[in-house]
């Protein structure tokens, strides 16, 4: 029973490890294969945020996974996160501000409570011939170090955690 209990205890640590040396990898990922064009006003961190794809020609399913996927992301980094609804054709935030994008790279982000002021813009350029290099050793480490796929974080964990570094006050 003492070695099961000691086992249960191990697997943890090890898979902390994996995660450990794959956030390395993101880090350096992160430096040199992305260039960030970052504009931010005052933004309150605290307050809570609403994600809104805004290309709406895509199917409404994909839109709705598009949201709760970014929302999970913004939610993972520590961000409060609320919905929206429609109303006579008006679209409205339970929370403070907007996050709008409709590229994965580009994302505007506006205060509700001054006006729709638009108070932030994010745009990531990704270097392709980079980020296959990064992907390839990436998958080929996973495979073979058998890495927990729970425990890794998505891609845009990592840049969204980098930009609050850089500009939460």
């Amino acid at each position: 029973m003492k070695k099961l209990i000691l086992l249960l205890l191990f697997i943890p640590l090890v898979s902390f490890g994996q995660t450990k040396k794959i956030d390395e990898l993101r880090t350096i990922w992160l430096n040199e294969m992305f260039e960030y064009d970052v504009t931010i006003k005052d933004i309150d961190w605290s307050e809570t945020f609403t994600p809104y794809y805004t290309s709406r020609h895509n199917l409404p399913k994909l839109i709705k996974s598009s949201e709760e996927g970014f929302s999970e992301t913004l939610t993972r980094i520590g961000l409060n996160i609320s919905d929206y609804y429609f109303s006579s054709d008006k679209r409205f935030s339970r929370g403070r501000y907007w996050i709008e994008y409709d590229a994965w790279e580009k994302f505007m982000i506006i205060d509700s409570n001054n006006n729709n002021e638009v108070v932030g813009i994010i745009n990531f350029y990704r270097k392709a011939s980079s980020y296959k290099n990064y992907k390839k050793e990436f998958d080929k480490y996973n495979k073979k170090n058998k890495v927990d796929k729970i425990r890794i974080k998505g891609n845009f964990s990592f840049i969204w955690e980098e930009v609050l570094k850089r500009y939460r006050k």
